[in-house]
Parts: structure tokens; C-alpha cells; sequence
């Protein structure tokens, strides 16, 4: 039964936290990618981030080849962690 409320949860999140905002971020000329922290004792939405590719610089410091990965925006999203 675990399992099956696992995958609902997950299929929420994607279809209601991660979908919209890679929605957004992909019209703006970002590729299409996202992720999501779930805490494991209540399945509660930590972080819901995508990529945000499109107003990135390849100078900045947390970035590789002008692409931010959703580790690293997590950590710099301001109010991320509770």
C-alpha cells in the first residue's frame, strides 16, 4: 500500500509543482528538466524547482556550461529549508 501512495504522491508533484514551472522556464528558451525534494516521513513538497538555463551566465560560479542544475538552484532559492 506504501508503494501506492509513494507513486501517487510523486505523479502529483510532477503533474502539479514541477510541470508549471518547467512550463514557464521552457517558453522562456530553457530546456526541459526539473526535479523535487519530498520529505520522507509525510511525503510534504520540500523544494519544486526546473531549470532556469535561459537567464543563466557561463560566468557565474554555480554554473556549468551556462546551465543551472536543480541541486544547486535549491540551495540558492532564498526560504528553501525549513
Amino acid at each position: 500500500m506504501r508503494e501506492i501512495q509513494l507513486l501517487d504522491r510523486l505523479l502529483d508533484v510532477i503533474e502539479y509543482d514541477i510541470v508549471p514551472k518547467t512550463r514557464s522556464e521552457v517558453v522562456t528558451g530553457s530546456k526541459v528538466f526539473g526535479a523535487a525534494v519530498l520529505r520522507r516521513a509525510d511525503l510534504s513538497l520540500v523544494l519544486a524547482e526546473t531549470n532556469h538555463e535561459a537567464w543563466t551566465s557561463p560566468t557565474q560560479a554555480h554554473c556549468r556550461d551556462g546551465l543551472h542544475f536543480e541541486e544547486m538552484m535549491a540551495l540558492f532559492a532564498e526560504n528553501t529549508w525549513p
